[in-house]
């Protein structure tokens, strides 16, 4: 998968690694979504499942940089899943006064 993240972006690249978002492995999801940040409007086609990461995933750096990956595609479809997710999630759900990292 992250060998994919690297390459030039056509739809079967992005397919793959929105399909990979799913995998239950958080290395293969995390490598799945760094490519697609790197891709940047090349990756639209994947702004379904990366929303689908922001209110499902369990590790908070995939949900981070699926942020960031929805920002770099940048068209109204990807800002549409986006600014719901920033009004509600101000603060990292995780972080807790006995849990400060």
């Amino acid at each position: 998968v992250e060998a994919l993240g690297l390459k030039p972006a056509d739809d079967a690249i992005v397919a793959a690694l929105a399909r990979a978002l799913d995998d239950a492995d958080a290395e293969v999801r995390f490598d799945a979504v760094l490519g697609l940040t790197r891709m940047g409007p090349a990756a639209a086609a994947a702004v379904p499942a990366l929303g689908r990461v922001l209110t499902g995933d369990e590790n908070r750096y995939v949900r981070g940089y699926a942020v960031e990956a929805l920002s770099r595609i940048g068209d109204d479809a990807a800002y549409r899943v986006l600014l719901p997710y920033l009004k509600l999630s101000r603060w990292c759900p995780m972080t807790t006064a006995a849990s400060i990292f």
